[in-house]
């Protein structure tokens, strides 16, 4: 039995491939319709987005599953060189909790405000970006981090709420490496068949 299960594995990941391919493929054509703008070479996995047309991706973007973008009028701009983990969540609207003289469900008063995602960042697993928070370039934020306020350049940030912890190059570096032209890298392409099998240092 053991062997004919190891025999067939290979035409079972052949088949699912095919299958999951097809449909990623079906439903990044039907983004492309719905976003304001989605780059090119851009993976994503069964996000469900809220007001799409409030939102723009940009080119060589990974997003893995379970992701939330809910706009509620507001826009959510991702750039380009992006991955973001699974089942990040971003909420670019608020409740207004300052009313203390009515239960909070009656109030009908709302904050909001745009999200950006700047280029070459990396959103961790479970983290969540709130409304009016720009994470600027080069940034990381960790897994399970709740982002209440902007991520200055090359900075690692987590917690409840995200603080920095550390930069990701040393300090005197990060004028020098925003000056780098990202666009230039962007006539490379992603294999994402096997994007994430990459070597283990």
């Amino acid at each position: 039995m053991k062997k004919i299960i190891h025999l067939l594995l290979p035409v079972y990941r052949y088949f699912y491939h095919l299958v999951s391919s097809a449909g990623i493929n079906a439903y990044m054509l039907a983004l492309r319709v719905k976003l304001r703008h989605l780059g090119t070479n851009t993976r994503i996995y069964f996000a469900h987005i809220v007001e799409p047309y409030n939102v723009s991706i940009g080119n060589h973007v990974y997003i893995n599953r379970n992701c939330e973008i809910v706009t509620a009028g507001s826009r959510v701009t991702i750039g380009n060189f992006i991955m973001i983990g699974p089942n990040v969540t971003f909420v670019a609207q608020n409740h207004d909790v300052s009313d203390w003289r009515q239960p909070m469900i009656f109030s009908n008063k709302y904050i909001r405000g745009d999200i950006v995602i700047k280029d070459d960042v990396w959103i961790g697993a479970n983290a969540t970006i709130l409304s009016g928070v720009t994470i600027n370039r080069g940034a990381v934020v960790a897994a399970g981090a709740v982002v209440t306020s902007d991520v200055p350049e090359y900075a690692i940030v987590g917690g409840v709420p995200a603080v920095k912890i550390k930069s990701r190059i040393p300090e005197h570096k990060i004028r020098e490496a925003s000056k780098i032209d990202l666009q230039a890298l962007s006539s490379k392409k992603i294999n994402w068949r096997t994007w994430g099998v990459g070597k283990i240092v």
